[in-house]
């Protein structure tokens, strides 16, 4: 099976790929110009390329051309060269449109399917290019031959609404247990390690901070963390920190807000980090990483607590038990917080905790991501999904390839 990974959005097409051609898969990557930003180069996730790509990476030269439009010449090559050709991410979505002789799987990221397909009506186009991206999203889930979910809540009802459940797929993200420990900046976590000793427990908050908005897509429920953390540090007098990302269009508003309710002086913020630098301040050796603590956004093991998770953190987020156990099995040893009271629970059991009884935890936290998350189960999983996909593609019309 040759395998064509058409987008890099967030790294996620970067990293299958790798896997797979580990397990032994032709998988090649193909960047398009649209996600040339930092997140989306490989180098962002793994240092070690340092700009230098293996010959399984292609870039191409578009010339200036509407950077998510393939090249013809490059599109037909792609269709004559492999068995099934894997989109993700907004651009990658709109390029699927190119390949009509191959199936097509899409990778869901999030809102090129639960938010930007839905604007074509009133209300939440955002003008004629909204309406216009969103008719060319549809179009394009409506010819892929399979779409590949990790069972977010929003992107689900967006499937059902346009009718795609029957081509839907449910599969668990995976993590990289083993490889990401490596990645950890001992020099740094030493550091840290040293600032942060004087606290029970410091809190760690990276994900976005998005708030002023609950009905934006991109949501994090900040305010609810900073809700319960407060109760920690000023009602409890706990001998508490927390850590805050400064990554997010809110940010300066959060900080107004913390300094207004006297949280301020415990809380350190950070510039928005790289990914190894993400890993080390996970592994702090007293920390909890904090993701999410809504039911509507965060019920899916995202990618900040797949990663707390495989570098043996202590971990507080929302999550979903039926979505988790189709997608990764039984145990997992996230903390569950949905809303300020359960956050503040959490975060306070984790602060109340022993240090064995902490570390434990932890020991919890890196077994389940070695049993559960690793790539190398995960893969063979989507290669099935893969293989059963060409399968039943080769009847569909005059597609069989023999």
């Amino acid at each position: 099976m040759r395998i064509a990974f058409v987008g890099n959005q967030d790294n996620n097409a970067y990293r299958y790929c790798k896997w797979l051609r580990e397990s032994g898969v032709d998988a090649h990557l193909y960047l398009i110009r649209q996600e040339r930003g930092p997140r989306s180069r490989p180098e962002f996730v793994d240092r070690r390329l340092g700009g230098n790509y293996p010959d399984w990476i292609n870039e191409y030269d578009d010339k200036g051309a509407v950077s998510f439009l393939l090249p013809s010449k490059l599109a037909k090559s792609i269709e004559a060269d492999y068995d099934v050709v894997i989109t993700s991410g907004a651009s990658g979505l709109l390029a699927a449109r190119h390949f009509r002789r191959l199936p097509v799987v899409h990778l869901t990221l999030g809102s090129e399917v639960s938010d930007f397909p839905m604007r074509l009506f009133k209300g939440r186009s955002g003008g004629l290019a909204w309406r216009g991206a969103a008719w060319l999203m549809r179009r394009a889930l409506a010819q892929v031959a399979a779409i590949v979910t990790h069972g977010f809540w929003p992107e689900m009802r967006a499937l059902a609404k346009l009718g795609l459940l029957s081509k839907t797929l449910i599969w668990g993200f995976p993590e990289d247990a083993k490889d990401n420990r490596g990645l950890v900046g001992r020099e740094l976590l030493d550091e840290l390690n040293a600032r942060y000793a004087p606290y029970d427990r410091v809190f760690v908050w990276l994900a976005r901070v998005n708030y002023t908005d609950r009905y934006d897509v991109e949501y994090k429920a900040p305010e609810v963390f900073l809700d319960a953390f407060g109760r920690l540090a000023l009602t409890d007098k706990r001998n508490v920190k927390a850590v805050i990302g400064e990554h997010g269009k809110d940010i300066e508003a959060f900080k107004a807000m913390a300094a207004a309710r006297g949280i301020g002086p415990h809380i350190d913020y950070v510039p928005h980090l790289d990914y190894w630098q993400v890993l080390t301040y996970f592994s702090i050796d007293n920390a909890v990483v904090v993701d999410v603590p809504d039911m509507e956004r965060g019920h899916v093991l995202g990618g900040l607590v797949r990663e707390g998770l495989s570098v043996g953190a202590a971990v507080v987020a929302a999550w979903d038990e039926k979505v988790i156990g189709l997608c990764y099995g039984d145990g997992c040893p996230v903390q569950k917080a949905w809303g300020i009271d359960s956050c503040y629970q959490a975060m306070s059991r984790a602060a109340a905790m022993s240090d064995d009884q902490f570390r434990a935890l932890q020991q919890r936290s890196a077994a389940w991501a070695e049993a559960h998350l690793h790539y190398q189960s995960r893969m063979d999983e989507l290669i099935r999904l893969l293989r059963q996909t060409i399968y039943c593609e080769s009847f569909r019309g005059r597609r069989r390839r023999k």
